[in-house]
């Protein structure tokens, strides 16, 4: 076993994650909190206009994912709410992101154009460069909400990400399948990028994490947490 923060992560192994929990309680809690959803993604989307506004969207985000994947009540008001501690970790995490996302566009641009002028090696190295990215995101993804849930250092928690992440590879695959749909359905309609795709983005990566640790801290989630069903979505006046 590898001790991480708070957790017990195997070396090898896949976890019992069952992901259509993970969508099953994603899509509830997008159910409940809209206006939440909106406000946050309304509101990160406006600071990410500006480089320094981009650790406070991160903040605001991981925030509000946090507090509604683990069923706690949280105002709109109280997502401005942070602490220096926050927003230094929020700037360190918004310039690893950028960093590792300049490099792997650079490198796609690079060898996509055959700088090499060698283009069976360009080729190759153009589809590393896209795995690269692939794990990367996959990495990042559980990385953040981990930063956010967790007060120990941030390398320490980057590793532990990279841990959840090669013992779940077919679960992180499908979280990364799940936000390229959630941000594609967001490009595709424009003012979903701005309206809807971060806060879904950031809710989405704080269940994803949680119904994750839950597995190697067995007991911390309630198995019967979420009760309802579809057909309580297509008849409410039941719930």
């Amino acid at each position: 076993m590898i001790s991480g923060p708070g957790l017990e992560l195997p070396r090898n192994g896949a976890s019992r994650l069952r992901f259509s929990l993970v969508l099953k309680k994603f899509f509830w809690h997008a159910y409940d909190h809209p206006g939440k959803l909106i406000a946050a993604s309304l509101l990160s989307a406006s600071l990410a206009l500006t480089i320094m506004g981009l650790p406070l969207a991160l903040v605001i985000l991981a925030r509000l994912g946090t507090e509604l994947a683990c069923y706690r009540e949280i105002r709109v008001a109280q997502m401005f709410r942070m602490t220096w501690r926050r927003i230094a970790r929020g700037a360190a995490l918004v310039g690893i992101g950028v960093g590792g996302a300049f490099v792997i566009l650079s490198g796609l641009v690079f060898y996509g154009s055959d700088r090499l002028h060698l283009p069976l090696l360009s080729l190759v190295l153009l589809g590393l460069t896209v795995w690269f990215g692939l794990a990367f995101a996959a990495w990042y993804s559980l990385w953040v909400p981990l930063a956010f849930r967790y007060e120990a250092p941030l390398l320490e928690l980057g590793r532990a990400a990279g841990l959840l992440l090669l013992a779940n590879p077919l679960a992180s695959l499908l979280h990364l399948t799940s936000q390229l749909i959630i941000w594609l359905f967001g490009a595709l309609t424009v003012v979903g990028l701005f309206l809807m795709s971060p806060g879904l983005s950031a809710l989405l990566a704080a269940v994803f994490t949680r119904e994750l640790i839950g597995v190697y801290e067995p007991g911390s989630i309630p198995e019967d947490e979420e009760t309802r069903t579809l057909a309580d979505f297509l008849r409410p006046w039941r719930m």
